[in-house]
């Protein structure tokens, strides 16, 4: 793929991230308050679990089905299928438990797919020596609207409640899905591989850089699931906190390090590598908050706190997740399927991690939710370890390859140049030379 044609795909698809946030976070910080008015807490974890493992498992096969498919047919599917089930999920009053248990489970599932895909058209739009300000910039759009969309959804729930936020969701999925079908349509994929899940975790296994990366990566989707799924119900259920105060003020201001953080961070990750003691530092302070609300039972339903609390967490997620991703993704290319839904599942693989230990943990502590908090956070401190297990000196070589990459890439061009820039001349002279034929002659 030609580098202009790969800018103009790359200014596309920062516009159907965009769309895919909108979608995504109109739900996202109040899906667990959603189904808390219908399940019990236990049931309300069993989903989330169900969700999660679904998503594993069709992702399993994602290599084998978009190789038969391609990209652009895949993500035009589960796009279009996800807004099907949004629009049910706005009909929650109208439809039976067991029909709303499975369409929550389909949601959970398919929005993780449509960021597969999406994931999978990034890298084949990126360049190598570029992953890390483009992975930068990707999140920092990803997360500016994680942070303006709950504001949105606060003001529509306040007037027509949930079924206002789904269908916010919902209509952010129609361009998305035009713009897929008018601009992806034309792209030429490559021959993907067919390594499945299993596959990655078998190639990960195997690199003790790889393995601190998706240790950190687990740590990381933990947290997100723990107060994706369980914190918005300790404050709301049990501190009494309202809901459209932690949507609306708590969530957004919390957020703020995902604005700041990423695409400053992306660009340094690109040419120093200070991945391993960033991701290290960042999943100790998220751990850290984590471990203390159990050890210290904060329990004040004080806004202030939360955001003190959240905010610092965040901001430990922040720079974690931006150097996490930017040293995968320089490691891996838009072919290798298997390896990018594996990463991409570690969301899935948090989710249900954190569900499944919820719905046990509730049990054990009669719906003491703080002790799930303190599970997530010993797991996060644990994670450190393969962490620390990366590589310096490799990161080091790596530098020195993409280094080389570059040169070897200016050097190309400026030959390049040279040589279009002797033909130009020649041209030129043959051109004269027959000018003079032809006045001779005359």
């Amino acid at each position: 793929m030609e580098s202009k044609q790969k800018k103009r795909l790359l200014g596309v698809i920062y516009l159907v991230v965009a769309l895919y946030a909108l979608h995504n976070f109109s739900v996202y910080f109040i899906f667990s308050d959603f189904l808390d008015q219908y399940f019990s807490k236990v049931t309300l974890s069993i989903i989330f679990a169900g969700g999660a493992f679904l998503a594993i498992v069709i992702s399993n096969f994602l290599g084998k089905i978009i190789r038969k498919f391609t990209n652009f047919r895949t993500l035009l599917l589960v796009s279009i299928t996800q807004f099907i089930i949004v629009l049910t999920l706005s009909l929650a009053n109208y439809i039976n438990l067991y029909s709303l248990a499975i369409f929550a489970v389909l949601y959970l599932t398919f929005s993780t797919l449509i960021w597969v895909s999406i994931n999978i058209f990034i890298e084949q739009f990126s360049e190598d020596e570029n992953t890390g300000s483009i992975r930068g910039t990707i999140l920092t759009i990803y997360n500016f609207l994680s942070i303006t969309t709950p504001f949105l959804s606060a003001s529509i729930f306040n007037y027509i409640g949930y079924t206002g936020s789904f269908i916010l969701s919902g209509l952010a999925l129609l361009p998305l899905t035009y713009i897929v079908a008018t601009s992806f349509k034309q792209v030429k994929e490559p021959k993907y591989e067919t390594k499945n899940l299993v596959d990655g975790i078998k190639t990960v296994a195997k690199n003790k850089n790889m393995s601190g990366v998706i240790a950190s990566s687990f740590a990381l989707n933990s947290f997100y699931a723990v107060v994706n799924i369980y914190l918005i119900l300790y404050l709301t259920e049990t501190l009494g906190m309202s809901t459209t105060i932690f949507v609306g003020i708590i969530t957004p201001i919390t957020l703020i390090p995902f604005i700041i953080i990423p695409y400053r961070l992306g660009k340094y990750s690109d040419s120093i590598f200070g991945e391993k003691k960033l991701m290290l530092f960042g999943i100790s302070l998220l751990s850290i908050i984590l471990v203390s609300i159990f050890v210290f039972n904060i329990s004040t339903n004080n806004p202030i706190i939360w955001i003190i609390l959240l905010f610092l967490a965040r901001f430990g997620a922040s720079v974690a997740e931006t150097e996490n991703y930017a040293y995968f993704y320089r490691k891996v290319d838009g072919k290798d399927t298997g390896m990018i839904a594996l990463f991409q599942n570690m969301f899935n693989v948090g989710f249900l991690f954190v569900s499944v230990s919820g719905a046990v943990l509730l049990k054990i502590f009669n719906g003491n939710l703080t002790s799930i908090f303190f599970v997530v956070g010993i797991f996060g401190f644990l994670s450190l370890f393969l962490i620390s297990k990366i590589s310096n000196q490799e990161m080091q070589k790596e530098k020195i390859e993409e280094k080389k990459k570059t040169v070897n890439k200016k050097i190309h061009y400026e030959e390049i140049k040279k040589e279009n820039k002797a033909e130009k001349e020649w041209q030129e002279q043959v051109e004269e030379e027959r000018k003079k034929k032809v006045e001779i002659w005359a």
